[in-house]
């Protein structure tokens, strides 16, 4: 198979905040996407505005679909809690025919609270993680 010939590759990386998502989705050649992304101000500041939760979701997917028409490996580093966030990714995934390989990042929130450098708020965390549903479904059913 010659490298014209292979998949590309979505990379989705899952976890409380702090969990080191951003960290390991810096692949080589890599794209990386986070919808949070969108909070970030000229300066590189992360600044969350509540509220904006699907317009950050509608600029990153506006961002994958545009990469995967290119045909261009790309990870996702965001929280994800349920099973259905991560559908959401690998459906997309899915149209564009790209492999796809989940990475889920365990913290507990307590490590979260104390790591997190976007100042998210303990009871967040905590609600993230009661939400939390691990992705299970084999990397061949995926891709």
């Amino acid at each position: 198979m010659s490298l014209s010939d292979r998949k590309p590759v979505l990379y989705i990386f899952r976890g409380l905040p702090g969990a080191g998502k951003s960290t390991a989705a810096a692949h080589p050649g890599c794209l990386v996407i986070s919808p949070q992304d969108m909070y970030a101000t000229r300066g590189g500041v992360y600044r969350y505005c509540h509220g904006q939760d699907v317009a950050a979701l509608g600029w990153a997917t506006r961002l994958v679909e545009v990469a995967m028409k290119a045909r261009v490996d790309l990870a996702i580093a965001e929280v994800l809690p349920r099973r259905e966030d991560v559908e959401y990714w690998v459906n997309l995934a899915r149209r564009y025919v790209y492999d796809v390989r989940v990475h889920d990042l365990y913290i507990t929130p307590a490590l979260s609270y104390s790591r997190n450098t976007h100042n998210v708020p303990r009871p967040v965390i905590e609600s993230m993680a009661r939400a939390w549903e691990p992705w299970e479904i084999e990397a061949e059913a995926v891709g």
